[in-house]
């Protein structure tokens, strides 16, 4: 609960340097020069939801999970501001609700780089079973 707390706080006090209000330049790069059609799209960690607006806007099917209520609550009010459809959830990416079919491409801006000291192989089971065969990951 702490670390709900923790995140929920950054979130509220600002203290998120980390969120630019633009889309992921990586990101970006990814889906156009690979030209990675749109497809079931996760993104564990989105925070605010900024990339997963712009992939809203690619016409990708879009999931953005966040341990933080306060940004998944300001994820569902970029989404609808930009008029784009996205489904946002409060959840720990490490014990992920149920998500329904797997996704084709994945997505993580910083997650990783914030669970990886403590939780690295609990991680990469998380997301491999979370992804379709053949599915694309960047992180």
């Amino acid at each position: 609960m702490s670390d709900i707390k923790n995140w929920n706080d950054r979130y509220q006090t600002g203290e998120t340097p980390w969120d630019t209000g633009r889309p992921s330049s990586e990101l970006q790069r990814v889906v156009l020069d690979r030209k990675i059609r749109p497809c079931r799209a996760l993104e564990l960690g989105c925070g605010t939801g900024t990339n997963c607006v712009w992939l809203a806007q690619q016409a990708f099917e879009v999931t953005g999970l966040d341990l933080a209520p306060l940004a998944i609550q300001k994820a569902e009010e970029q989404a609808r501001d930009a008029g784009v459809s996205a489904r946002f959830l409060a959840a720990d990416v490490l014990r992920p609700p149920e998500l329904g079919e797997p996704f084709a491409f994945f997505f993580d801006r910083g997650c990783y780089h914030a669970i990886r000291r403590e939780h690295p192989y609990e991680y990469a089971k998380v997301v491999a079973s979370l992804l379709a065969p053949g599915a694309l990951d960047w992180f």
